[in-house]
């Protein structure tokens, strides 16, 4: 097996909205705020177009050989260009990438961001394409409700439901306000859990459909179990304490 799970953190990029409103010289916290309210004075609700969106995390579970790797990119003081030019190289590297609503949200704002910054990633652009070499990407979400709009839950009731830790992910903090607040570590630590959640998650639904054995499915299981409950990091073992109890 040899994949990348992937998942982003993304807040309003006050750059785009000035560009686009012509909002001058209003702060950055400004920007966001008229950038969501013109959004609902405009489509009743505050969620931007994708291409309104910067990236301020990105965390990655990696499986290669049945050795399981887990990273956020770069650290607090990255720029968005050095996160994206970190997950080109990344991206290079492996045939299959696996997402939870990353069709809806993560890929659209990560391809415009690449185009934004310049930066070349051609595993990106030519993902599933008939070419024998391109990554292959599975929105999980979009496979567990069977394309029906209506049966697509959130990556944090599907964690809860499955006895995984729910608590913990991006849904459970306001990420705009903990952004403008300069709290990038809880944001990264959220980004975190979600990707381990996908990537548990994951396990399950190979399991389920016959492409990973009880064996197989154990052994990883079991080894991120033991990177998180052996990790220096508190977020980790938080996170081992909900998701594996004994």
């Amino acid at each position: 097996m040899n994949l990348l799970i992937l998942k982003i953190a993304a807040v309003p990029c006050a750059e785009a909205g000035r560009a686009i409103y012509q909002l001058g010289d209003l702060s950055d916290d400004g920007v966001s705020k008229a950038m969501m309210h013109l959004q609902h004075q405009k489509n009743g609700t505050e969620r931007l177009p994708l291409n309104q969106y910067q990236i301020v995390a990105i965390s990655a579970v990696s499986i290669e050989d049945d050795s399981v790797g887990v990273q956020i990119l770069g650290d607090e003081q990255s720029t968005e260009a050095e996160l994206l030019v970190q997950l080109a190289e990344l991206l290079e590297l492996v045939p299959d990438l696996v997402s939870w609503n990353g069709d809806e949200f993560d890929l659209p704002i990560i391809g415009y961001r690449l185009l934004k910054y310049g930066i070349a990633c051609p595993a990106f652009w030519k993902r599933d394409s008939l070419q024998e070499d391109s990554i292959q990407s599975l929105d999980l979400m979009y496979e567990l409700s069977g394309y029906s709009d209506t049966a697509m839950p959130s990556l944090s009731d599907m964690a809860k439901i499955l006895g995984l830790s729910g608590e913990m992910g991006l849904q459970s903090i306001d990420v705009l306000a903990q952004y403008q607040a300069n709290n990038l570590t809880i944001i990264r630590q959220a980004c975190e859990v979600d990707a381990l959640n996908t990537y548990l998650i994951y396990l399950k639904f190979l399991r389920t459909s016959g492409d990973l054995s009880e064996a197989d499915y154990n052994a990883l299981n079991s080894q991120l179990r033991r990177q998180m409950v052996a990790s220096t990091l508190t977020h980790l073992r938080q996170f081992a304490a909900v998701s594996w109890v004994e």
